[in-house]
Formats: structure tokens, C-alpha cells, sequence
């Protein structure tokens, strides 16, 4: 199960299953959310709260009318037109990385092989979600991805935590930046820096004319482009290579996201690695230890853009 699986799905399922609202139809989400709040201390109520504050920030920065089902259906609608500094952090990302490491013991992935193994799975509307999810690099655009979503749920399934969890996990996904709200610029390098084996495995990024971003000539959906990065950055650690190219049409706005991902991935590969080597977070380790991290993982980037 890769990174982007075990935050949308995974990690997505981290809460208490109290409200007598949710539709009790989707036993295979409850399910699978027992497997994971019976594990963590507070069996969920943090999380809770998390998901909660979130749709409150989206209902008073109005770009969600109230928390009913009809209101999520429009947010979807509207998906890939939701960018906003403030969208950047609704705190339920942050929050399921705190915990990942907690979730993975053997207790839950056992409980959580009896609901994927079970009748009722096969059949579930978690199921299509997690073919969707699985799938979503293969969309040739945000819209087609929204369509098959919205045909595999009814609007009031979106009341259900582990459907709001995967709207706000999406949203937040799409306008991460760093902590200032401002892509980090990343540093110019030329292409005598690298082997050729490096050059040859490297990770080729573009923004075309009419604004398509591909990764190695595949077009990828902008808020799922960071995975792509740590996929290929934790598989070719120090001898990653990116190659970051844009047409002289690519809007600059895109340029930035663009950027941004890159350098998000990059950090999270970086602080996933200082929390398995001296359990801390990466900004609190000496400066030898980042170094040391950052030999590990370091950014090597060839940017070609035309003028």
C-alpha cells in the first residue's frame, strides 16, 4: 500500500464512529474505523475534534455551506478550483502523519485484513473508493476523477467521517506550501552536477502549453504530484534527480504550485527519516543530524525553463 493509499484510506480512518447522523449503510467503513480508533489512546476523540475544526473552517471560510451531504457534492464539484492559502493546513493531514507510525503494529493490519477479506468488502462503496484512489495517477483530469467519485457515493454518504476525512485530506493536499504560505525557491543546478545513470533515472516533471503537468510524459493531477516525488525520492534517495521543466506558456501560478510540491515532498521524506533514525521531528535535530538526513535525501534539481 503506498503513501498516498495509507493517507487517504489508511490514515484516513483514524476516527470515532459516535454520530447517530452517519448512514448506517456503510458497515465496511465503520469497520474498518473500529480496527484503527480501538488502537489509538484516546480511541479517536482528538482526531474527532480535528475533522470537526476542519469543517468548520470550510463552512466560515465559505467554500462549505453546512456540513450536509448536498454541501460536500458541491465542494467536489467545485474540487479543482479550491486554492487558497487557507486551505493549506485544516490540521487532519498533519495529524494522521503524527500518528502513522502508531497505526502501524500487527494488531491493526490484522483487523484491518478481516474487513478486506470479508463478504461485504467486495461489495462495499469503500471498496470503489479504494479502486478510485488506487487509479487516480491514470485520470486524464481532475473532473473525470470527481465524476467517478460522486457516481460511487450518494450525497449523504459524505456525512460519514471517513468521506469528510478524504475531502479535507484532498483539499489540504492541493495548497501545501511551506510554513510561511510561500513556495520555497529551489536552487539552480546544472547538468554537468550528474552522472549519466543519474540523469537517465531521473524524475522528469513538465508543465506543458496548455497547462498539463506529466511526470516522465504521464499526466498526473497537480494535488497528487508530491506523491510522485517521495515515491521516486525514497526509491533513488541520494542519487534522486529532478527534472523540472516548463513551457514559456505554463502559468506562473502553476509554476509555483509546481515548486511548492517538490518541496513539500522533500520534506516529508526528510522528516519521516529523522523520526526512524532519532524519533524527532527534522527542525529539532542538531545540525550535523540534518545534515546527516539531508545526504540521505537531498534536493538535486535541473530546471529547464523556456523563454
Amino acid at each position: 500500500m503506498n503513501t498516498l493509499l495509507k493517507l487517504l484510506v489508511f490514515g484516513v480512518l483514524l476516527i470515532a464512529n459516535t454520530s447517530l447522523a452517519q448512514n448506517n449503510t456503510l458497515e465496511t467503513e465503520t469497520a474498518f474505523m473500529n480496527c484503527v480508533y480501538e488502537s489509538l489512546p484516546d480511541k479517536g476523540a482528538e482526531f474527532k475534534a480535528i475533522l470537526n475544526n476542519a469543517e468548520q473552517q470550510l463552512i466560515k471560510l465559505e467554500f462549505l455551506k453546512d456540513g450536509s451531504g448536498s454541501s460536500y457534492v458541491d465542494v467536489y464539484k467545485n474540487l479543482y478550483k479550491m486554492f487558497s492559502k487557507d486551505l493549506k493546513d485544516l490540521g487532519v493531514a498533519s495529524y494522521m502523519s503524527k500518528i502513522t507510525s502508531t497505526l502501524d503494529t500487527p494488531e491493526v493490519s490484522k483487523c484491518m485484513e478481516g474487513v478486506f477479506t470479508s463478504e461485504a468488502f467486495a461489495s462495499s462503496k469503500l471498496s470503489k473508493m479504494m479502486t478510485i484512489i488506487q487509479a487516480m495517477n491514470q485520470y486524464a483530469n481532475g473532473e473525470s476523477l470527481v465524476d467517478d467519485i460522486l457516481k460511487s457515493l450518494d450525497p449523504e454518504d459524505f456525512t460519514h467521517d471517513y468521506y469528510r476525512m478524504t475531502t479535507f485530506t484532498m483539499i489540504e493536499s492541493m495548497n501545501l506550501t511551506d510554513s510561511s504560505g510561500v513556495a520555497l525557491e529551489l536552487p539552480d543546478k546544472v547538468e554537468g552536477d550528474f552522472t549519466e545513470e543519474e540523469i537517465k533515472i531521473a524524475l522528469r516533471i513538465k508543465i506543458d502549453a496548455d497547462q498539463k503537468i506529466t511526470v516522465n510524459d504521464k499526466e498526473v493531477i497537480l494535488g497528487l504530484l508530491y506523491q510522485e516525488v517521495i515515491d521516486y525520492l525514497k526509491k533513488h534517495k541520494s542519487k534522486s534527480v529532478l527534472s523540472f521543466e516548463t513551457s514559456k506558456e505554463a502559468a506562473y501560478g502553476n509554476f509555483i504550485k509546481v515548486q511548492t510540491q517538490i518541496v513539500i515532498a522533500l520534506d516529508e521524506v526528510r522528516e519521516e527519516m529523522a523520526q526512524q533514525k532519532h524519533n524527532t521531528p527534522f527542525k529539532e535535530l542538531s545540525t550535523s543530524q540534518q545534515e546527516e538526513i539531508k545526504k540521505i535525501y537531498p534536493l538535486r534539481i535541473i530546471e529547464n525553463h523556456e523563454k
